[in-house]
C-alpha cells in the first residue's frame, strides 16, 4: 500500500552547486525539524517508494528533480567515482553500483567545509548562507572563488547553514600557504581538472583514460627523449607543503622509484586505486592546461 503524502511541507528550491547534505539541513529548518532523524522520516513518509531508494534520491523526489540531474549537480559521486569500467550510461552506472548509491550523501573527507567570504556575501545576497560542493574537493583546501580559507566542521553541521555557532571550527590551512601554493601552475590546474571533474555526469571510461595518457606520456617521451616517471613530474610540479598533506610517498621519494597507481595510472590492473585527486594530479602534469587535459579525455571518449 502506497504511503500517503504529508499535506503541508516547505520545500528547498536546491541552488547552484549546493551539497545535498547541506539541503537536508535546509529542509529541516524549513519544518522546524532539529535532527537529520526527523528529515529521513519526512522523507520517507513523502516517497512514493518508501525506504527502496537511497535518501539522496527522496531529496530529489521532494524537490521534485529527476534522480540522475540531482545527483549529478548535488552529490559528490563524480569526484568520489570518476571513472567506470564499461560503456554505459550514467543510470546504468549508479543502478548497478547500489554501495555508491547508498552513499549518495558522501563526502570525499570526514568534514564539511566551508568559506567565511562565501557565507558573508550569501547572507548580503539572499539572507541565508548555504554549504557547496566545491569547497568539499579533496585536495583542494581552499575557496576556488576566494582564495580563503576554508573552515572545517563536523558533518552533522550541515543541520545549521554555514556560519552558525556550530558550525565554526578550525581553518585548515592559513592565509600565507594558501597565497603561496596558489601560485603553483600546476596546482591552478589541478583546481580546474577536479571541477572538471565535479560537472561530468557521466564517469568517464577507464579505456578512454588510458588511452588520453598513454598518449601523453608517449608524446612526452618523444620529446625529451628519456623516459618519464609521472611521480617525479608531480613532485617537481607542486608544492611540497602540498605534497606533505596529500601525496606523502611522493614527496620523499627517490627519483628512481615508482609509485604505484600514478606512473601504472594507465594500466588496467591499477584502475581501482585511481582517486579523482590522483588522476587530477597526473593530468595537470601531463597537459598544460586543464581545458586541454579535459579535451583529451573527451576526445578519448568519442571513439
Amino acid at each position: 500500500m502506497q504511503t500517503e503524502q504529508p499535506t503541508t511541507h516547505s520545500v528547498p528550491y536546491p541552488l547552484q552547486d549546493e551539497l545535498a547534505q547541506g539541503l537536508l539541513g535546509r529542509l529541516a529548518r524549513l519544518n522546524g525539524l532539529s535532527s537529520f532523524n526527523t528529515v529521513s522520516k519526512l522523507l520517507t513518509e513523502y516517497s512514493h517508494r518508501g525506504n527502496s531508494i537511497p535518501q539522496l534520491w527522496q531529496l530529489a523526489e521532494i524537490c521534485r528533480m529527476d534522480f540522475f540531474i540531482f545527483t549529478a549537480n548535488h552529490s559528490m559521486l563524480p569526484i568520489l567515482s570518476p571513472l567506470t569500467e564499461k560503456d554505459c550510461s550514467f543510470e546504468e552506472i549508479h543502478n548497478r553500483n547500489q554501495n555508491i548509491l547508498c552513499n549518495g550523501l558522501s563526502i570525499p573527507k570526514k568534514q564539511l567545509r566551508w568559506c567565511k567570504t562565501c557565507s558573508h556575501l550569501d547572507i548580503k545576497k539572499r539572507g541565508f548562507s548555504y554549504w557547496r560542493r566545491q569547497h568539499q574537493i579533496n585536495g583542494v583546501d581552499w575557496c576556488i572563488e576566494h582564495q580563503h580559507p576554508l573552515v572545517c566542521t563536523s558533518v552533522e553541521s550541515a543541520i545549521h547553514s554555514p556560519g552558525h555557532t556550530t558550525t565554526y571550527g578550525l581553518e585548515e590551512l592559513n592565509q600565507t600557504i594558501i597565497t603561496e601554493e596558489t601560485k603553483y601552475p600546476a596546482i591552478q590546474r589541478l583546481q580546474n581538472i577536479m571541477l572538471g571533474l565535479l560537472h561530468r555526469p557521466i564517469p568517464i571510461r577507464f579505456r578512454a583514460w588510458s588511452e588520453a595518457i598513454a598518449n601523453r606520456i608517449s608524446l612526452r617521451i618523444s620529446i625529451s627523449k628519456e623516459k618519464i616517471l609521472v611521480s617525479n613530474l608531480i613532485r617537481e610540479a607542486f608544492p611540497a607543503t602540498w605534497l606533505l598533506r596529500h601525496f606523502p610517498d611522493i614527496s620523499g621519494k627517490d627519483p628512481k622509484t615508482r609509485i604505484s597507481g600514478i606512473d601504472t595510472a594507465y594500466m588496467d590492473i591499477y584502475r581501482k586505486h585511481l582517486s579523482s585527486l590522483r588522476c587530477a594530479a597526473i593530468l595537470a602534469v601531463l597537459f598544460d592546461s586543464a581545458e586541454h587535459a579535459m579535451e583529451a579525455l573527451e576526445a578519448a571518449e568519442s571513439k
